[in-house]
């Protein structure tokens, strides 16, 4: 099965609102953190510092993924167009890119 970078990014992205999804559970850790964080007196973030949080994440771990959507299209998904070769093993380009 092969999929573009684009569905596979969207893959990527259902599958963590998936696991989000189940955060809302009474005995979740999350949960637990937050309830001692409110005995102890620690504030919680506010929504622009929870935004910040999120836009760091999203600009730090979307290269990590496109790279590997990238090397996953050249290395191991032989039914893809753009194929090269195996981890660790030298390809020749027959012609020269302009």
């Amino acid at each position: 099965m092969s999929l573009s970078i684009g569905r596979r990014a969207a893959l990527v992205g259902v599958a963590a609102i998936a696991l989000l999804a189940g955060c809302g559970k009474k005995e979740d850790p999350v949960t637990q953190a937050a309830k001692k964080d409110a005995a102890a007196g620690v504030p919680a973030p506010s929504i622009e510092e929870t935004k910040a949080i999120a836009e760091a994440g999203f600009i730090y771990g979307l290269p990590l993924v496109m790279n590997y959507a990238v090397q996953y299209e050249f290395t191991v998904d032989k039914s893809s167009t753009q194929y090269k070769a195996p981890l660790n093993t030298l390809f020749n380009e027959r012609r020269v890119f302009t």
